[in-house]
């Protein structure tokens, strides 16, 4: 469940991540009932496990994006991924494909497909979002190779591989860095 929904539903304390359910520095988080967060930072381990200030400053201005819900997906860049529409992915997938077609000719195989992007396993196990995907089938190497080439290029790229192609979803891909992504991919094949 959402930290929200948890909030609503009565739950005295919820632990949750912080990278991953808020686009923040990574860290845990408790909210809940007062006194037993109080209880919490009384136990000889809080002060084991507390903070430095770095990451309370990078958290603070995570947080202070969420007071302005109006602009937090165009502010927030986790947030930015996690809400445009497949439309619009599949667009930036498409215009992705046509700019690798004529010179990934004879080296591999490009297709746009339907997919999910994956929320991540540890917070949200199971959940995923409707997604487009670029779907290459390399014809000189195995995906596992060209998938290795891309992890350690400048910069590097990470993939998936099913079904023997290497998959790219451009919903992890900031807008406007889709000529960086067709760089890396022309260099590794």
């Amino acid at each position: 469940p959402l930290v929200q929904e948890s909030v609503r539903d009565g739950m005295d304390v919820i632990c949750f991540s912080g990278d991953k359910m808020l686009g923040g520095p990574q860290g845990g988080y408790l909210i809940g009932k007062k006194e037993i967060i109080e209880r919490v930072k009384k136990n000889p381990l809080a002060r084991a496990l507390r903070c430095d200030k770095m990451s309370y400053a990078a958290a603070e201005a995570t947080l202070k994006l969420y007071l302005e819900p109006e602009k937090l997906t165009k502010r927030h860049p986790v947030l930015s991924m996690i809400t445009e529409q497949p439309a619009s992915v599949k667009r930036r997938t498409q215009a992705l494909r046509r700019r690798l077609s004529s010179e990934v000719e004879g080296k591999a195989e490009l297709s746009v497909i339907p997919g999910e992007t994956e929320m991540g396993s540890g917070s949200l196990p199971g959940k995923s979002i409707p997604t487009f995907v670029l779907q290459l089938k390399p014809l000189k190497s195995s995906p596992d190779e060209l998938g290795k080439r891309l992890r350690l290029g400048r910069p590097p790229v990470f993939t998936r591989i099913a079904d023997e192609t290497v998959i790219f979803d451009l919903r992890t891909v900031f807008r406007g860095e889709e000529k960086i992504l067709a760089d890396c991919i022309l260099a590794a094949l």
